[in-house]
C-alpha cells in the first residue's frame, strides 16, 4: 500500500540537510543516487545539496549524485519530451512575436465578426501594442495554470473599455490564437506547460524509474500541482514541506504565512504530516534587531558596522528585496570577496544608461539633427565612450584616447547654444586649441596623427550613437544600430571589458540576446513611430538580467528574497525592510485585475503577498540572528509617500514586545537607530585667516589694473572675493536656458551705444514715437541675431522682446535735456600713497553736460542702489577709514559697504577727472570743478529714471570735498584693506541665497595650496 504522507521540516531547521538525510535513508548506503530527482523551487538549493553530500562521510565515494532541478525546468523538460514523442516539435515564440500574433488575431476577429473588438481594430499599432503585450502575458498565465480562457461578460465595472472589449471575447481570441500558432508550427512556454498537464499518463511514463523528492515549495499551483499530486498519489514522489512545525499536529494554529501549505494539506488529505525532527527551540530564539535609518546609505553604514563586528561573514547573508540596491551594497561591504547570487537588471547597468542617453537625444531633438546640449554632454561624459582608444594607441597613454577631446567638446557645448548640431562643429584641433586657451594654456593643437585618429574615432562615435538613431523606424533597423554600437565598443574598448567583467557580461547579453530578439521578431520589418520603437527597446532591456556566478557557497552571501528560498543562514541582514519592498506595492493590472482573477482562480496580489511572507518568515525563523534595516519618516519628494516599516517587521517586533511585556523604544530592546556625529553649525560665518598664499595671490592681483566690479566684489564680501578672484573657483559655464541678466545687460548697452553714437557732441533730449520705434526695432534686430536669444525657450524669447522694447521706448521718451559729451570711454588711472599703488580702469557708458554741470551715466538693467547721502557727511566714518590699520580692532569695511553699496559711481567720477584714455588723452572731466561732477545709475528696468550719487539738495562744498578728497581716500582704504586685512570675513545678506560659495562659509574652506 502506498504511504500517503507529508514530511515537514521545521523552519528552524535546514531543509537541505533534511533532504540529504532522506536521500541517505532511502538509498540505504548505495553509491548510486542517480535514480533520485530532487525538485526545488529554484536551482540554488541543488548546489547546496551537492556540497553537503560531498562532505558527508555516510555517502561512499565515488558515487553518482542525484539530479536536482527546478519546477520550471522539470515542466519544460517534460514538454520537450511530449513534443518529441508526438513528432510535433514546435518553435517557441518570444514575447514580441506573441504580441504580434495576438494583434493580428484581434484585428482579424474584428473584421470577421465586429462587435466589442471594433474599437480595438481601429487602434494604430502603437496604441494597441501595450494591450497586446498584456494580453500575451495573461494568456501565458492561463496556460501555465492549466486553465481555459473563456469569455468574461460585462467586465466594464472592473476594467477600461479597451480591456473590456478583449475580455468579452477572450475565449474566441484564445481559440484563434492557438490555431494561428499551430498553423505556423509555433508554441509558447505556457502552452507547453498546459500540454504537460493534459498528458499526465505520459508524464508518469517519462518519469518511470525516478524517485522524486519535492521539497521547499510554499504551495503548489497550476500544472506543477497536478504533476506532483499524481506522482504523490502513485507513491513515486515524496513531498517535504518547510514551515511552521505546528502544521504537523495543530493545523489551525500554524503561522498565517503558512496558509498556502495548510490549504495544501487540507486539499490533498495526507494520512499524516510527519515532523522529521523534534524542534526544541522556538521562534523567539532568533536574536532580532531592527535598525532604522533615514535613507539607503544610512542603512549601508549600519550594515558595514555590523559586518565588521561579526567577523568573516561566514554563514551570513545579505538579503536585498530590490536588485537596484546591489551595487551600493557591494561598495559598502568590508570584504569585497563575497558571493552574489541574483540577477542584475540590464536596465540598471551603465550600458543601458548609454542606450537611454541615445534615445533621449532623439526624443529631445527639435529636428534638423540638432540636439539638446545637456544630452550631448551626457553622452560624451559616459565612461564607456571616454575610455575608447583609436587603433594603435597605447592603453596607458591618457592623451591618446577620446577623454581629452571629449573634455574639450564638453566645454564648447556648454558655451554654445541650447541645441547643437555635431555636423557644424569645428575640426578637432580647433576644439582642443579653444580648450587650451580657455584654461590659460598656450598650446598649439596643430593637426597630428594622434589628433587625427582621435577625431576620426569621435566622428565614428557621433555616427554610431547619434546619427544612426535618427531614422530608426523598425526593430530590424534598431537591431542594426545596436550592433554598430556594440562593434565600436568592442573594437576600441580592447582590454576595457576584461577589467570590468559585469559590464562585459551586459554587452554580451545585448549582443547575443537583445539584438536577436529585435531582429528575428515578427515585428522586425513593421514601421513604427520612434516612441514605440524606443519603448520596445526599453521593455526588452528591462526583461534581461546579467547573472552572477553562484559559487562559492562559503563566505558572505548576497541574495534576493527569491534566491534565498529553501536556504538557511546563521545571520541574516535584510535591507530596506519597508512596506513598499516587503511585501511590496499592490500590482496594478489594467487588463485583468484581482477582482477578475478570483473568478477564474488565477493567483491574486494577496496570494503573491502570502508567498513573499512565507519566504520572509521562513528565512528569519531559521536564522540565529536577524537584522532588519529600513528607513522611515523621510520621503524622496513631495509626490512620494514616506516609507514605513514593513508589516512583517512590525509583527516580529510585536511578538518581542509581547514576550518582554513592554513597548520597545528606540535604543532599547531590539530597536536601534542610525545616527552620525554632526558638527555644530556656526552661529556666524567662518572668517578666513590670512596665509602667505593669500598674500601672494592678492599682491599679484593688485599688480594688475582693477575694475570697479572687482572692487565691488571685495566690498560686498571679502570671502567671496577670495574664492572667486584669488582661489580661481568658478561655476561651470553652461548654456543659459533660463536667461542671463548679464548678457541682456551687455546687449542693451551695445544697442544704446549704437543708437546714441551719431549724437556725440550734440544736444539730446526726450524722443518722440519715431525715435522710440527706431530704438525698439534696433534692439529686437540685435537680440534676434544674438546666440543668447536662440538658447531661450519660446516664451522667454517673447518676454525678452516685449519687455526690452517697452523699457527702451519708455527710456527714449524720458531722456533729460543736455549735451552728449562721450560714449563708451575707456579710462585708467593710478592712486598712490605711502602704502602702495592701486591701478584703476573702467569704461564710462555715457557722459552728459547739463546746465554747465557734468554727469556720468551708468546703465542698469537690474535693480539700482546708490550710496546713502549721509555717507559724505559722516566724518567719524571717514576718520576710521583713514586711521585703520591691520592691527585695529575696529574694522569699518562692513559699515562702509552698508552705506556705499557700490564703488562704481565714485570710480567713474574719479576716472573721468584723473584718468587717461588708451591714447594718453586726459579724461573728459580733467578740468571740471568737483561740485560740477556727478554720476547716476539709469534704471532701465522700470521708467529709465536716473538715481544720482549726489542729490539736488547736496551742498556744493560737501560735493566738492567728496569728489576731490573722499573718493581718493575711499580707494586708498580699499587697497590698504585688501593688502593688510588679517582675516577675510563673509558678509551674509540676501545675496547668499544665490552665491555659489555660501556652503564654504559654513564649513570652512581649503585653498588650492592645501591651506584652510
Amino acid at each position: 500500500m502506498v504511504e500517503r504522507r507529508f514530511d515537514l521540516v521545521s523552519w528552524r531547521a535546514d531543509l537541505v540537510d533534511a533532504v540529504r538525510d532522506i536521500l541517505l535513508e532511502e538509498s540505504g548506503g548505495d553509491r548510486d543516487l542517480s535514480r533520485f530527482l530532487i525538485v526545488f523551487p529554484h536551482k540554488r538549493p541543488g548546489r547546496y545539496l551537492r556540497d553537503v553530500l560531498l562532505h558527508d562521510d555516510r555517502l561512499p565515494k565515488p558515487c553518482f549524485l542525484p539530479e536536482t532541478i527546478s519546477a520550471g525546468e522539470l515542466i519544460a523538460r517534460l514538454g520537450n519530451g511530449l513534443a518529441h514523442e508526438s513528432q510535433q516539435d514546435a518553435v517557441s515564440v518570444p514575447p514580441l512575436d506573441r504580441a504580434a500574433l495576438l494583434e493580428a488575431v484581434v484585428r482579424r476577429l474584428a473584421e470577421e465578426g465586429g462587435g466589442p473588438l471594433d474599437p480595438l481594430a481601429r487602434l494604430s499599432s502603437e496604441e494597441f501594442f501595450p494591450w497586446a503585450m498584456r494580453l500575451a502575458t495573461l494568456m501565458e498565465e492561463f496556460y501555465a495554470h492549466g486553465l481555459e480562457p473563456a469569455d468574461i461578460p460585462y467586465p466594464e465595472e472592473d476594467v477600461a473599455p479597451f480591456a473590456a472589449a478583449l475580455l468579452e471575447q477572450l475565449g474566441d481570441i484564445d481559440h484563434a490564437y492557438r490555431e494561428a500558432l499551430a498553423t505556423e508550427g509555433l508554441t509558447t512556454p505556457g502552452l507547453d506547460a498546459r500540454r504537460v498537464g493534459e498528458n499526465l499518463d505520459a508524464v508518469a511514463d517519462m518519469l518511470a524509474g525516478k524517485r522524486l523528492i519535492v521539497a521547499g515549495f510554499p504551495g503548489f499551483t497550476g500544472v506543477a500541482e497536478n504533476i506532483f499530486h499524481m506522482l504523490w498519489e502513485a507513491g513515486a514522489a515524496r513531498i517535504i514541506l518547510h514551515g511552521d512545525p505546528l502544521l504537523a499536529d495543530r493545523l489551525g494554529s500554524a503561522h498565517w504565512s503558512c496558509g498556502p501549505l495548510a490549504r495544501q494539506i487540507r486539499q490533498w488529505r495526507p494520512r499524516e504530516v510527519v515532523l522529521l525532527e523534534a524542534d526544541a527551540t522556538s521562534p523567539e530564539d532568533t536574536e532580532l534587531e531592527l535598525v532604522e535609518g533615514f535613507d539607503l546609505h544610512s542603512q549601508l553604514a549600519a550594515l558595514h558596522d555590523r559586518l565588521c563586528a561579526g567577523g568573516s561573514g561566514e554563514g551570513a547573508a545579505v538579503i536585498l528585496p530590490d536588485s537596484s540596491m546591489l551595487m551600493p551594497v557591494l561598495h559598502h561591504l568590508p570584504d569585497p570577496a563575497v558571493n552574489v547570487s541574483m540577477g542584475y537588471p540590464l536596465e540598471r547597468t551603465g550600458l543601458a544608461r548609454l542606450l537611454e542617453t541615445c534615445m533621449r537625444l532623439q526624443e529631445g531633438s527639435p529636428g534638423q539633427a540638432r540636439y539638446h546640449w545637456r544630452e550631448i554632454i551626457d553622452l560624451f561624459r559616459h565612461p564607456y565612450l571616454k575610455m575608447l582608444n583609436p587603433e594603435g594607441a597605447e592603453e596607458t597613454d591618457s592623451t591618446a584616447g577620446l577623454r581629452p577631446l571629449f573634455h574639450a567638446v564638453e566645454r564648447m557645448v556648454r558655451l554654445g547654444e541650447r541645441h547643437t548640431c555635431p555636423a557644424d562643429w569645428p575640426p578637432a584641433e580647433e576644439i582642443m586649441a579653444a580648450q587650451a586657451k580657455g584654461e590659460g594654456r598656450e598650446l598649439d593643437y596643430t593637426e597630428s596623427p594622434q589628433t587625427a585618429a582621435a577625431a576620426a574615432l569621435m566622428h565614428t562615435v557621433i555616427q554610431r550613437f547619434i546619427d544612426a538613431w535618427e531614422s530608426v523606424s523598425t526593430l530590424a533597423q534598431l537591431a542594426d544600430v545596436l550592433e554598430g554600437c556594440c562593434d565600436l565598443l568592442i573594437t576600441h574598448g580592447r582590454t576595457l571589458w576584461r577589467r570590468f567583467p559585469l559590464d562585459a557580461e551586459c554587452l554580451h547579453r545585448l549582443f547575443y540576446s537583445v539584438i536577436p530578439q529585435l531582429r528575428d521578431s515578427r515585428l522586425s520589418q513593421s514601421e513604427f513611430s520612434q516612441e514605440l520603437v524606443f519603448t520596445i527597446l526599453r521593455q526588452t532591456l528591462a526583461a534581461e538580467r546579467a547573472p552572477f556566478e553562484a559559487e562559492p557557497l562559503t563566505g558572505l552571501q548576497v541574495l534576493g528574497v527569491l534566491e534565498a528560498r529553501c536556504l538557511k543562514f546563521e545571520t541574516v541582514y535584510v535591507l530596506d525592510a519597508t512596506e513598499d519592498r516587503l511585501p511590496g506595492p499592490p500590482a496594478v493590472d489594467p487588463l485583468f485585475p484581482d477582482s477578475l482573477r478570483r473568478l477564474v482562480k488565477l493567483p491574486t496580489g494577496l496570494d503573491k503577498d502570502m508567498v513573499t511572507a512565507h519566504h520572509f518568515f521562513r528565512l528569519v525563523r531559521g536564522a540565529n540572528r536577524a537584522v532588519l534595516l529600513y528607513q522611515a519618516g523621510v520621503s524622496g519628494g513631495a509626490d512620494e509617500k514616506k516609507p514605513t516599516r514593513s508589516r512583517f517587521a512590525e509583527e516580529l517586533l510585536w511578538e518581542r514586545e509581547q514576550r518582554d511585556g513592554a513597548i520597545a523604544e528606540p535604543g532599547t530592546g531590539p530597536l536601534s537607530t542610525v545616527s552620525f556625529p554632526v558638527a555644530p553649525i556656526p552661529s556666524s560665518p567662518l572668517a578666513i585667516e590670512r596665509t602667505p598664499a593669500i598674500d601672494a595671490a592678492m599682491q599679484a592681483l593688485l599688480a594688475q589694473p582693477l575694475s570697479p566690479t572687482r572692487l565691488d566684489a571685495y566690498l560686498a564680501c571679502p570671502a567671496r572675493f577670495l574664492y572667486e578672484h584669488l582661489a580661481g573657483l568658478r561655476q561651470v559655464e553652461e548654456v543659459a536656458e533660463e536667461g542671463d541678466p548679464a548678457t541682456i545687460g551687455s546687449l542693451v548697452h551695445g544697442v544704446l551705444r549704437d543708437y546714441l553714437a551719431p549724437f556725440v557732441g550734440q544736444r539730446i533730449g526726450p524722443g518722440g514715437d519715431a525715435a522710440a520705434d527706431a530704438l525698439a526695432e534696433m534692439y529686437e534686430d540685435v537680440l534676434r541675431k544674438d546666440r543668447f536669444f536662440r538658447q531661450l525657450s519660446w516664451d522667454r524669447q517673447l518676454m525678452a522682446i516685449l519687455a526690452g522694447r517697452q523699457r527702451l521706448r519708455r527710456y527714449v521718451r524720458a531722456i533729460p535735456e543736455g549735451r552728449l559729451v562721450a560714449l563708451e570711454t575707456a579710462l585708467s588711472c593710478e592712486l598712490s600713497d605711502a602704502g602702495g599703488t592701486l591701478r584703476l580702469h573702467g569704461r564710462l557708458d555715457r557722459l552728459d553736460e547739463r546746465d554747465g554741470k557734468f554727469i556720468v551715466l551708468d546703465y542698469k538693467t537690474g535693480s539700482v542702489q546708490t550710496p546713502a547721502q549721509k555717507l559724505w557727511t559722516d566724518d567719524e566714518l571717514w576718520f576710521r577709514l583713514e586711521s585703520w590699520t591691520p592691527d585695529s580692532e575696529d574694522d569699518p569695511l562692513e559699515e562702509l559697504a552698508a552705506a556705499l553699496h557700490s564703488v562704481q559711481l565714485p570710480a567713474y567720477i574719479h576716472l573721468a577727472r584723473t584718468g587717461r584714455d588708451e591714447n594718453g588723452q586726459e579724461g573728459p572731466l580733467a578740468h571740471a570743478a568737483g561740485e560740477d561732477c556727478n554720476a547716476a545709475l539709469v534704471e532701465l528696468k522700470k521708467s529709465g529714471a536716473e538715481e544720482a550719487i549726489f542729490g539736488k539738495k547736496m551742498d556744493a562744498g560737501v560735493q566738492r570735498c567728496a569728489v576731490e578728497q573722499q573718493m581718493p581716500e575711499l580707494f586708498g582704504f580699499l587697497r590698504k584693506h585688501m593688502v593688510g586685512a588679517r582675516v577675510l570675513t563673509p558678509r551674509p545678506d540676501r545675496h547668499c541665497d544665490w552665491c555659489s560659495y555660501s556652503g564654504l562659509c559654513r564649513r570652512g574652506s581649503v585653498l588650492p595650496d592645501g591651506s584652510s
